[in-house]
């Protein structure tokens, strides 16, 4: 066929087993993929299917295949499926929901009947009337009656499709043999979940699904193809926009992304909020994060910039349970809400949970050291990413106490996270301080010191609020030739490890390092050398009384 305005041609071959030509094509402005299949078979024929992958047995896409033929913005009947049934001349009209897809197909050898069930069907799906009146919802999926009894069409469907012995055994045994995946959940729903569907995520999920750029359509048959690519486009297609992200195919619940310095239930319920439309999970997630250095607005904007600039970015957490009591206890609660108290997700965030009681509480103080969260943290990242697809490349990013590959834990117990996972993973792990990259030279000035003057080049500076009370920011300047000058000087018990600095430090440096109080916004210097001292298994410059 020829090229059609408002589309990209993907490809065209040869259909034998259709006994035509099959093209391929994507939308340009919506991102939606086209299936042309053009013979000469006058039943012709119309689909549109959506991939929908369940996270639960609540049947939400069961429902949401119902809700959306109840009834939509050009056709607002309360039920325009049975109204096609008894007007239309199609040989076949339906809708289905699969473990992993919804379809809405349709077949009928009239051509304006054709083009009347095209547009019914394409308003149906992306301008229902469920997603402003609850009652669809109600009555599709489920209600509670006056007498605390449950119903609903969905619901009751499924009573009767579940209660044979043959469905019991085959529901088991995908659930064994597909556990964390789409294919592991009741698709159609089941009646002991369907009610922990609220209808705020009913909406919310047919948002993120029924989408242009998740769908493929189908036209079939002999017809006037540009025609109808034409109408598809006007009407529907360029007034729909790419989304963000796409939904994908559960294989795992964590897919190759980003492993955090957060427990498990904390990435998970960021996960969340990188599928939602505003910031209430994340501002929940911050302040339960009030008194810790996490508690600052420059970690708010760090998270929002990767939503932002990243947004096919998973977290995977694998630290030990911070926060326990709070996140922890709000995720497994929504997990509850969801109808996962059984799943394997739930097991993880609360394993992830008992690692912080164990941490925090007294009663268990053989786990109270550092080396309790180090080891925790190792055996955490490894079931992590063994849960990945074999060959996944994946980012970690945690703090300079855990990312030294030669170093011991912070408290100088056991080897670092880096130290282990370097010996367990061998030449696959790179790790990369990302504190000790060059930073460029701004500026150089003039310092007098103990009589003395030298050339002190600014590194660079950053907000000490994050990590510290008492500072509002840290500058760091290095003396130039003033090492001579000060070997000797007296020590003082402070040390500063070469990952503090913005540059890779060397044996031989002199800094000096101006602390900024929160207080007064009065001035507070400290000079350091690198002398090749360790401290804790860590590089570190030594701090010197420059008047000593």
């Amino acid at each position: 066929m020829k090229q059609v305005p408002g589309y990209t041609l993907v490809r065209t071959e040869d259909c034998p087993e259709q006994h035509g030509t099959l093209t391929v094509l994507t939308h340009d402005v919506s991102g939606a993929t086209i299936l042309l299949v053009e013979n000469e078979d006058n039943n012709k024929a119309f689909g549109i299917g959506f991939g929908t992958f369940p996270s639960d047995d609540t049947g939400v896409f069961h429902i949401l295949e119902h809700s959306v033929l109840a009834g939509s913005e050009k056709y607002p009947v309360t039920s325009p499926f049975l109204q096609l049934l008894k007007s239309s001349m199609a040989s076949f009209l339906n809708a289905m929901t699969f473990p992993d897809k919804t379809v809405y197909p349709f077949a009928t050898p009239n051509e304006t009947d054709f083009r009347n069930l095209m547009d019914v069907y394409l308003n149906a799906v992306f301008c229902p009337l469920a997603m402003v009146d609850r009652a669809v919802f109600e009555q599709e999926g489920w209600h509670r009656d006056a007498d605390g009894t449950v119903s609903g069409v969905v619901y009751n469907e499924m009573q009767g499709a579940l209660a044979t012995p043959d469905a019991q055994l085959q529901n088991a045994l995908e659930r064994a043999m597909f556990p964390d995946t789409a294919y592991g959940f009741v698709s159609g729903g089941d009646p002991e979940s369907i009610p922990a569907l609220t209808y705020e995520k009913y909406q919310r999920v047919y948002r993120r699904h029924y989408s242009a750029d998740n769908c493929c359509i189908t036209l079939y048959g002999k017809m006037d193809m540009a025609e109808k690519l034409e109408m598809l486009d006007r009407d529907y297609l360029s007034r729909m926009p790419r989304t963000t992200t796409r939904p994908r195919l559960t294989v795992q619940d964590e897919q190759p992304g980003t492993c955090v310095e957060l427990p498990y239930y904390t990435a998970q319920y960021l996960n969340l909020w990188m599928q939602a439309e505003d910031d209430t999970i994340l501002l929940e997630v911050y302040e339960d994060w009030n008194g810790s250095l996490s508690y600052n607005e420059l970690v708010l904007d760090f998270y929002r910039s990767i939503k932002a600039d990243c947004p096919e970015t998973i977290f995977i957490g694998t630290d030990i349970g911070h926060q326990y009591e709070t996140t922890g206890a709000r995720y497994e609660a929504y997990l509850r809400a969801e109808g996962q108290l059984t799943s394997e997700e739930y097991k993880r965030a609360d394993a992830c949970v008992i690692q912080g009681r164990s941490y925090y509480l007294e009663s268990d103080p053989d786990k109270q050291d550092d080396s309790y969260r180090e080891n925790a943290m190792v055996q955490n990242f490894i079931a992590a990413v063994e849960r990945l697809p074999a060959g996944t490349d994946i980012m970690g990013i945690y703090g300079a106490a855990h990312t030294d590959p030669t170093a011991l834990s912070w408290d100088g117990t056991v080897d670092s996270m880096a130290k282990q996972l370097a010996a367990y993973y061998g030449d696959k792990l790179h790790c990369t301080d990302l504190t000790q990259l060059p930073a460029p030279t701004i500026t150089e000035e003039d310092f007098a010191i103990a009589g003395k003057h030298y050339t002190a080049t600014w590194l660079g500076g950053e907000d000490a609020s994050v990590w510290s009370q008492q500072y509002q920011s840290r500058t760091f300047w290095r003396l130039e030739g003033a090492y001579a000058d000060f070997a000797d000087a007296a020590l003082t018990d402070d040390v500063l490890p070469y990952n503090n600095y913005p540059i890779e430090v060397e044996v031989g440096q002199v800094f000096a390092v101006e602390m900024v109080r929160s207080d007064t916004g009065s001035s507070e210097w400290f000079y350091y050398r690198s002398d090749g001292t360790t401290w804790n298994g860590l590089p570190t410059t030594v701090g010197f009384d420059p008047e000593a």
